[in-house]
């Protein structure tokens, strides 16, 4: 599931639109004031952010016209929580850039529905965005040196770039030479079916990994192996299931 954050100052409220989100399986970070609310906007990167209007010092209009003059965090979906539901509010947070509106008390449905919405869309984009520049390739499978659209907000990426990629609940993180982590909703199945087999090996149920960039194997514990990699600081196990192919890649580039 996505990272969600959620800002609204008041306590009760706030651990209540955590627990639910947290029991649908999302992956929440909360603030209770404007401040707190951007500078973990800006350090966790969240897919979708949940914010009440009214909090004293920074309200939630500052908070996303913050969050939208800065680059990495101007694609965020953003959806305002309110009391009031006068027009001039709603057409304001719209003017301004929000992704949806809840009148509090709002039901748990509306929420769950609204943040699956803004993250679907984001996906739906960024999928497009990647087949347009695999069709532009003439090329159903990714080369060397196509690149890929991932993380938040959406970046380009060169697959001859990435050093491994680590599956994480139904979502991936690319690992890249250049030490970026982009989650993308992918599975490594997916990847597997599109990266060029001559260059990215799997090598256990949670990762693959780019031959390019393997320095080397050593065996461990209980005659498994592990791998180090160019630029990533702990090794990578190998597990029982994909040993043999590495074994047998070794072979023929021994």
């Amino acid at each position: 599931m996505g990272k969600i954050l959620v800002i609204e100052d008041h306590q009760t409220v706030c651990q209540t639109i955590k627990r639910l989100l947290e029991k649908a399986g999302y992956e929440v970070t909360a603030a209770q004031n404007g401040s707190e609310g951007i500078r973990l906007a800006l350090e966790t990167l969240p897919e979708v952010i949940v914010c009440d209007i009214m909090m004293p010092g920074i309200n939630g209009y500052e908070v996303l016209k913050h969050l939208h003059s800065i680059e990495k965090t101007s694609s965020i979906p953003f959806i305002f929580l309110t009391a009031k539901a006068e027009m001039t509010d709603l057409r304001l947070g719209m003017d301004l850039g929000a992704d949806d509106y809840l009148v509090k008390p709002f039901k748990a449905n509306d929420l769950l529905s609204a943040i699956k919405t803004r993250l679907e869309k984001r996906e739906l984009i960024i999928r497009g965005q990647m087949e347009k520049l695999q069709k532009e390739s003439g090329d159903s499978k990714l080369k060397s040196n196509s690149v890929i659209v991932a993380g938040n907000p959406p970046e380009i990426i060169k697959v001859s770039s990435i050093v491994y990629i680590s599956a994480n609940d139904g979502y991936t993180y690319i690992h890249t030479k250049e030490g970026k982590k982009p989650l993308i909703r992918r599975q490594l199945k997916e990847w597997e079916e599109l990266l060029p087999k001559e260059q990215f090996l799997r090598i256990h149920h949670s990762t693959i990994i780019n031959l390019e960039y393997m320095e080397r194997v050593e065996k461990w514990f209980n005659s498994s192996l592990r791998i180090h990699m160019q630029n990533v600081a702990e090794p990578l196990e190998v597990s029982k299931r994909f040993a043999p192919k590495v074994k047998e890649h070794l072979k023929m580039k021994g």
